[in-house]
Order: C-alpha cells, then structure tokens, then sequence
C-alpha cells in the first residue's frame, strides 16, 4: 500500500551504533537511566536498569546526552564497549555488544531516491492529500 502511494520505508540510522532507548537525566557525575530499559537492547543485556548512572564509556567520561551521542558516533553496529555505572550505590561494569538502530521511517519516495510515477503522487494526493508534502 505505501508503495501505491510512493512512500517506502527505511531505517531511520541505517549503519549507527546503537545500545538502546532510554531517557536520561544529565547530572555532573554521569547520566541517570530515568526510564526502564527494553528487552533485548544492548543495554538491556549489559544488565542496566532504571536509576543506574553510566559514569565512563570506553574510559570517557559521560555528563550530557551529547557527550555520550559523540562516543557512540565513533563505534559500529557489533563493536563492543565498556560502561562504568553505578547501581544501588556500587561500582559496576559492563560490556555492551553495540548493534544498528533498529527505528525505521517512512520516507517519500522522491526524498529517498527512488522514482515517484504520476499514478503515485495522484494516489499519495487522494489518499493524503498536502499532509505528505514534508
């Protein structure tokens, strides 16, 4: 049906690094997990959980979302990592397999570069109408 409409979907971050999604809360000593991680995520897996803070990746210290973003732009899906983090008041680390993100987005056709049709764009027009324009 989207591909009548000429829309497809993608991988949102095909080829990032990705270790899970959580919310955190950026404090000076490290980030706060404030949110439950997912079954089966890298993070997940590694053993963390909701109100543990990761204090290093890699050696590096993580104060600030984009702190950590910035460290895990340097890795690849498989690549292995290591978290310092505090649980219930102790010390832990952990090693944590990286893998793609596995978001997906729906992308227009002429946005992805693939060939849109006119029976495409009519359909997509009756269908959508100017939603689909962004």
């Amino acid at each position: 049906m989207l591909a009548k409409a000429g829309l497809t979907i993608k991988k949102a971050q095909e080829g990032k690094a990705w270790m899970g999604s959580v919310r955190y809360s950026e404090t000076a000593g490290g980030l706060i997990l404030t949110s439950n991680t997912i079954r089966d995520t890298p993070l997940y897996k590694a053993g963390l959980d909701i109100d543990d803070m990761i204090t290093t990746i890699d050696g590096q210290p993580v104060a600030s979302v984009s702190a950590l973003q910035t460290i895990l732009s340097q890795h690849k899906p498989g690549e292995v990592i290591q978290l310092a983090y505090m649980h219930r008041g102790q010390t832990k680390t952990a090693s944590v397999t990286l893998i793609e993100n596995p978001a997906i987005s729906v992308q227009l056709y002429e946005k992805a570069g693939l060939s849109l049709t006119p029976e495409m764009e009519k359909f997509r027009t009756n269908w959508l109408g100017m939603k689909a324009v962004n």
